[in-house]
């Protein structure tokens, strides 16, 4: 764990703690995580760019080259970092504050990657007296009605009793995306953006505004997710 306040390192600690991971020790400086990475090539890093002023950038080669799964958490996420960080493949780019579920999904994600299995990423939906297991991969959109949430997904759509503020709390952050204060979309989903529109159209056709507002982290997540052409 490579990050300058020492309270929220603990708490990521705690968290890799209850993923079955104890082995980890917290650098809060440049030169001390550098040693470290040197003297023994970590697993998997959670990695600050800002270390007490320091830009830790300079860390991504190196454990690039010892092929360490990173995850980058920022307060800053700013359009030049993320393209730097893109070209050390990195395992995911986390905004500060970090969502405690986004950060969980990513880590056991990583943990399972390197134990050789492949994880199923799923969550319960309430449908009438029974809950229904759904892959996040089946989600294509979540559209708001008042204090209600439709849940579009593969098989079919689900209400849900949240309002979609409450419910984009608890899904992993680098999956699903708000386009429009009424929309939020799996990322995996999209086949097309249309920002002269100001539209993106889903896998299975349909079609979703993107909010004026929106546009700007939109872009941001797409062009840190995929290759931009």
């Amino acid at each position: 764990i490579i990050e300058d306040d020492l309270s929220t390192a603990i708490s990521y600690e705690v968290l890799l703690n209850e993923c079955g991971i104890s082995n980890c020790h917290i650098f809060r400086n440049f030169k001390t995580a550098k040693e470290s990475i040197l003297a023994d090539s970590p697993d998997l890093v959670i990695l600050d760019l800002y270390l007490k002023n320091e830009l830790s950038l300079e860390l991504l080669p190196i454990l690039k080259e010892c092929r360490a799964k990173v995850i980058v958490v920022t307060g800053f996420p700013k359009s030049s970092f993320i393209e730097k960080v893109v070209d050390y493949e990195v395992a995911a780019f986390l905004p500060k504050p970090v969502n405690k579920h986004s950060l969980k999904f990513e880590v056991q994600s990583i943990a399972k990657q390197l134990k050789g299995e492949e994880i199923e990423a799923f969550c319960f939906a309430k449908s009438k007296n029974k809950y229904v297991r759904i892959s996040y991969s089946d989600i294509k959109v979540l559209e708001t009605e008042g204090n209600y949430t439709s849940l579009f997904t593969t098989n079919g759509k689900y209400v849900l009793k949240k309002s979609l503020k409450q419910i984009i709390g608890e899904l992993p952050v680098d999956l699903f995306v708000r386009v429009h204060r009424n929309y939020v979309v799996n990322i995996n989903q999209i086949k097309n953006l249309n920002f002269k529109d100001n539209n993106l159209e889903l896998l299975d056709n349909t079609i979703v505004q993107i909010g004026g507002k929106y546009r700007t982290d939109l872009k941001t997540i797409v062009g840190s997710k995929f290759n931009i052409l």
